[in-house]
């Protein structure tokens, strides 16, 4: 930031915040309020003291978010069928694209603009039947009912259009 704000607003589109927490050098900041404009589709945090220009705040978010058809990009599934291999193999892929249509911001939320760059951690819950790949080594923990939690860990730094 370059001068001081009394409030940060961030890209998201179809998501359902559960918590936010602004934090200062690891410390939560306590909050006004957080709000989401329909129209825009930004969630506004506002922080009972300003945000400093110099200062390095971090935000998190618990939410959760929609899998798409694969015409809308952001986060979709899609069905594939190979017939080349010795064995034919079919299933379901679910995967990102973010060059198209809702992007990055209805994945998570972000300054969804080529010219802002961030890290990103990421959590995935999914069922042990399935398989996580990504662009970083994850650290993966069972968890109740048959699924797994994976944590990608700081992902290099990139903009969210890109990640």
């Amino acid at each position: 930031m370059t001068q001081d704000a009394m409030s940060i607003a961030v890209d998201a589109l179809r998501l359902n915040f559960n918590n936010v927490n602004l934090l200062l050098n690891g410390t939560r900041q306590p909050l006004i309020s957080t709000s989401y404009d329909n129209n825009s589709f930004r969630l506004t945090i506002s922080p009972v003291l300003f945000l400093k220009a110099g200062n390095t705040y971090e935000l998190e978010f618990n939410y959760t978010g929609l899998i798409n058809d694969y015409t809308t990009g952001g986060l979709f599934y899609s069905y594939w069928k190979n017939e080349q291999w010795i064995r034919p193999d079919n299933g379901y892929i679910i995967a990102t694209y973010f060059e198209l249509g809702s992007g990055a911001r209805s994945v998570f939320p972000c300054f969804d603009d080529p010219s802002f760059k961030a890290q990103f951690t990421v959590t995935l819950i999914y069922p042990s039947s399935f398989q996580a790949l990504g662009n970083t080594n994850p650290s993966s923990v069972p968890v109740p009912y048959s699924y797994v939690s994976c944590m990608y860990w700081v992902v290099p730094k990139v903009c969210g259009i890109l990640s």
